[in-house]
């Protein structure tokens, strides 16, 4: 073996040691941002993370997550809260960038648009859409369909009709799985922003126990 085939060798076994050194130091970075209880420290982890091995949607995510929750703190002032929002709505579209498949993301990135609407920031993305994306990508997550089926209920009277139907038909594929403790939970939401009983009776599936569930919460 020449001399440069040797060099090529050991050079391309250090990058792989390195790739996988990097690798590893940025999971234990994440995993201890995941474990600190302080914001502003979980920022460092994950912005080291960043450094040691950049496309990592999780690492993304996570920041995600943390801008999310200090934007929607109520103990920063409205300046900060704007800020916050935009950077949580960044860092869960480069974990986006990264790993368009994750329902959680696309979920979690809509809130964080809600949020934009409510400070009135201009961002060019659309909250339903991104909830569509997040049910689009499960088939029998009843989680989801829940989680985003009440936000479309919440929200009722901004929701067009074709939105409308798109939620109704989510929150009938959650209750084909015949959880009752889901639809008692849907109940509150639907009396005080729905209250049309036929939506109710639109999504309930053929089964005499969830209408008597209906009809007791109805009489309460």
């Amino acid at each position: 073996m020449s001399v440069l085939k040797k060099l090529v060798m050991i050079l391309a076994l250090i990058a792989i040691v390195i790739i996988n050194v990097s690798v590893y130091w940025s999971s234990h970075l994440l995993n201890s941002a995941r474990e600190e209880a302080d914001s502003k420290r979980k920022i460092e982890l994950l912005d080291q993370a960043n450094r040691y091995f950049p496309p990592n949607d999780l690492v993304y995510y996570d920041l995600g997550k943390i801008y999310y929750e200090l934007g929607i703190d109520s103990s920063s002032n409205n300046e900060f809260s704007q800020s916050y929002i935009l950077k949580s709505i960044d860092s869960f579209n480069q974990s986006l960038k990264i790993n368009p498949a994750s329902q959680y993301c696309h979920f979690n990135l809509a809130k964080s648009l809600f949020y934009a609407q409510i400070f009135s920031l201009s961002i060019d993305q659309n909250l339903w859409e991104e909830l569509k994306k997040a049910t689009a990508l499960v088939d029998k997550n009843s989680q989801i369909f829940f989680e985003v089926g009440k936000e479309f209920m919440t929200r009722w009277e901004e929701l067009s009709e074709e939105d409308k139907e798109f939620s109704e038909e989510i929150l009938k594929r959650l209750l084909e799985g015949r959880d009752r403790s889901k639809l008692k939970g849907l109940l509150h939401i639907w009396d005080m922003n729905v209250k049309n009983p036929e939506v109710i009776r639109r999504i309930l599936p053929p089964d005499p126990r969830f209408y008597r569930t209906f009809a007791d919460f109805l009489g309460e």
